[in-house]
């Protein structure tokens, strides 16, 4: 299933690991991010500050689905407050230099209060369960490609 894909994939983009290795916390962060990845994800930031301040979304993020887990008696109350005291133990992955930067980036500008007012203008609450197909000019070959390309030729720069 697309969720399927999309869980081992952010699995392995977070935290290096497979989907079935998953802690707690770790699920719960990701369970967390589907909202918005793009604000939680310290890869993607340009400066420490940056990069702390998706560290500490991300780490609220996971409390709030602890909470809920907890309040829904899916996990025991020493599961949660050890869960809760954890950071999100972010280690980059194989898939960080495909198209997963972009598609966040193209999922945060559906996101923005300009999208959202005009999608729900046409009826769409939820853009991810709308069934509404986005079309972008981005050519995964030529941006796969010009991916290669970069990182073969940073480390000389």
């Amino acid at each position: 299933t697309g969720f399927g894909r999309g869980l081992r994939i952010a699995a392995q983009y977070f935290f290096d690991k497979e989907a079935e290795d998953l802690d707690l916390v770790e699920s719960a962060f990701i369970a967390g991010s589907v909202k918005g990845p793009f604000r939680y994800n310290p890869f993607t930031k340009k400066t420490e500050a940056e990069k702390e301040k998706a560290r500490q979304l991300a780490k609220s993020r996971k409390n709030y689905v602890l909470a809920a887990m907890r309040k829904m008696n899916f996990i025991t109350q020493e599961q949660y407050l050890g869960a809760k005291k954890e950071e999100v133990p972010f280690k980059e992955g194989k898939v960080t230099y495909r198209l997963n930067v972009i598609l966040d980036y193209i999922r945060e500008q559906l996101e923005s209060r300009y999208f959202t007012e005009i999608l729900q203008e046409q009826g769409v609450d939820n853009i991810a369960t709308s069934g509404v197909k986005i079309y972008t000019s981005i050519n995964r070959e030529i941006q796969e490609g010009a991916l290669r390309s970069i990182r073969k030729h940073l480390p000389l720069l």
